[in-house]
């Protein structure tokens, strides 16, 4: 029998249970998988349109969200929504990977990395690696895990990244700044 029709995104959570996505929002199922009820059916965010769908070591649901970022779940409760606003590359989510404590997120312009270094309260950086980081006019379509590097499969093939925690702890190259000349009340304080 058919309990919800069109699913995009299916995903087995550590509990068994079945969480689907579509067009108009997040089901999941009971645990003797008889039963699909729609997730916070009135929620607008998730009327967005579901992405992927994704679980963290701490059990923590990831759900990304078509035009709306990635959103937080503790069970059904949406507990963070991360967006353009917050740091992300792009609010077009089109996968997303969780590695220990970080997020990797496959965006329309590049990936952005969620790290969180805590959850109660909750605390995190997000780091974007995008047109700088050799992700020019790509779009990626997914990542994985790959003996310790993360590969992305783009619209222009497969990328590696090497060491991917040296690529985020990265401090930022420092870009010169120089001053040539000053004006006020258009006269040039250069030549004075």
């Amino acid at each position: 029998p058919t309990l919800v029709n069109k699913p995009l995104r299916l995903f087995k959570d550590k509990q068994q249970l079945i969480w689907g996505g579509y067009q108009e929002g997040l089901y999941r199922s009971n645990r003797t998988l008889d039963t699909i009820k729609e997730v916070l059916p009135l929620n607008p965010l998730l009327k967005k349109g579901v992405t992927c769908i994704r679980q963290m070591d701490n059990g923590l649901i990831v759900v990304g969200i078509r035009f709306g970022g990635v959103a937080l779940l503790n069970d059904t409760n949406i507990v963070a929504n991360f967006t353009e606003s917050d740091g992300l590359l792009s609010d077009k989510v089109r996968y997303i990977l969780p590695v220990k404590d970080q997020l990797w997120v496959a965006t329309a312009k590049g990936i952005s990395v969620i790290k969180f270094t805590s959850y109660t309260p909750l605390k995190y950086n997000i780091i974007n690696i995008g047109k700088n980081d050799g992700f020019y006019n790509v779009t990626i379509n997914q990542l994985i895990q790959f003996k310790g590097d993360i590969v992305a499969a783009t619209s222009n093939g497969l990328y590696f990244i090497k060491d991917p925690d040296e690529l985020i702890n990265r401090e930022p190259i420092p870009i010169p700044f120089y001053i040539n000349s000053v004006s006020y009340y258009q006269n040039d304080t250069s030549a004075v």
